[in-house]
C-alpha cells in the first residue's frame, strides 16, 4: 500500500533543491508522531533504546514515538538522558520510558542547559553511562535519525553496527568507519573498549596497519584527526576482534552518506545527503506502514 502525505513536496524531482531534507524529515516527524502514546515496558528485556539529548521538545519526543513505535513491538524499552528539569515532561510525553538526568559536568553550553560535542563524546566514553543502561543490547540515536523497519535479528550477532562514514583521516584501515549517531551496540563490548583501548594504542595500531596496507590516502598518518567516540569504538572493536559487519552490509542496518532502499535506519537528514524523491517517499510510506500508522 502506497500511503500520500505531503504529496506537494514530491510533485517534481527538482523540487528537493528548493526544500531540504531537513524541512521535509522535520514535518514528517511532528506531523505523524505527534500524538502521545504509552510506551511499552518489557519487564526485565535484554534490549534498551537509549538518546541523550538535553534539548526536550517536540521533535525529540516524535523521534522517540517513531522509534519506539516500531522497537516497542519487539520487546525493546526506552530510556531517555536529558535535564532533571524535564523529568515530568519526561513522564507526561512518553510515558513508559526510563528517565536519568545527564550529569551536570557536561552541560558546558548556554549557561548549563546544552552540551557541546565534545561532551557528547565524553558521555558516551564514560563507563558510568553504559553500566546506567539495564540491558545487554542498547540501541543510540538521536534527534537527526528517523526509523523506517525494523532491523534483521542477524545484527544482534554483531558487537557495534551503524551507518559506514568514510573520512580517511579517521577510518580503520580495515573495518573503515561505524558512525555511533543511529547505532547498534553490545554493553560489555563498549566497556571493554574503554577498559582495554586507548587512543595511544588505536595510533600504534593504525600506524602498523598504515604500514602492512598503506595508507587510505595522501598525508594520513597515525593519528586520528577527530577524537570522537565513533571514531575510538570502531578503532577498538577492530583492535578486540569484535564482530563488526562488512561495510557493504551495513546499509542494510542504516545509512548517513551512503545508502540502501531497504536500509532500517537514516541518521542525518538534516545534512541534506539524500535527494530522490521516489525513494524517499517509499521509505516514509514504510515507516507508516511498520508503525502501524495511516497518512492523514
Amino acid at each position: 500500500m502506497v500511503y500520500l502525505f505531503d504529496a506537494q513536496l514530491f510533485k517534481a524531482h527538482d523540487v528537493l533543491f528548493f526544500i531540504k531534507m531537513k524541512t521535509i524529515y522535520e514535518n514528517f516527524l511532528l506531523k505523524h508522531f505527534s500524538n502521545v502514546f504509552t510506551i511499552s515496558k518489557h519487564e526485565n528485556s535484554p534490549y534498551t533504546a537509549v538518546i541523550v539529548d538535553p534539548r526536550f521538545d517536540q521533535l525529540f519526543c516524535a523521534v522517540c514515538r517513531n522509534f519506539m513505535s516500531i522497537l516497542g513491538k519487539h520487546g525493546w524499552n526506552l530510556k531517555v538522558y536529558t535535564l532533571a528539569q524535564f523529568e515530568n515532561q519526561v513522564a507526561k510525553l512518553l510515558p513508559g520510558a526510563d528517565f536519568q538526568q545527564i550529569d551536570t559536568k557536561y552541560l558546558d553550553k548556554d549557561n548549563g542547559t546544552n552540551m557541546s560535542i565534545s561532551s557528547y563524546n565524553n558521555i558516551m566514553m564514560d563507563a558510568n553511562f553504559w553500566q546506567s543502561i539495564p540491558s545487554e543490547h542498547i540501541l543510540i540515536f538521536q534527534t537527526d535519525c528517523i526509523m523506517y523497519r525494523m532491523f534483521n535479528d542477524a545484527f544482534l550477532q554483531c558487537d557495534y553496527v551503524g551507518a559506514n562514514w568514510y573520512n580517511p583521516a579517521d577510518v580503520d584501515i580495515l573495518a573503515g568507519g561505524i558512525n555511533g549517531g543511529c547505532s547498534y551496540r553490545k554493553k560489555q563490548v563498549m566497556l571493554d573498549c574503554l577498559r582495554y583501548v586507548s587512543w595511544e594504542m588505536i595510533a600504534r595500531v593504525r600506524a602498523n596497519q598504515i604500514k602492512q596496507h598503506g595508507s587510505p590516502a595522501v598525508n594520513v598518518g597515525a593519528e586520528v584527526s577527530k577524537r570522537n567516540e565513533d571514531v575510538f569504538f570502531t578503532h577498538a572493536c577492530e583492535i578486540l576482534q569484535m564482530v563488526l559487519p562488512p561495510p557493504e552490509v551495513r546499509p542494510l542496518f542504516a545509512v548517513e552518506a551512503d545508502f540502501h532502499e531497504q536500509t532500517c535506519f537514516y541518521h542525518g537528514w538534516n545534512k541534506d545527503y539524500q535527494r530522490n524523491p521516489q525513494i524517499i517517499a517509499n521509505l516514509l510510506s514504510t515507516t507508516l506502514c511498520s508503525a502501524g500508522l495511516n497518512s492523514a
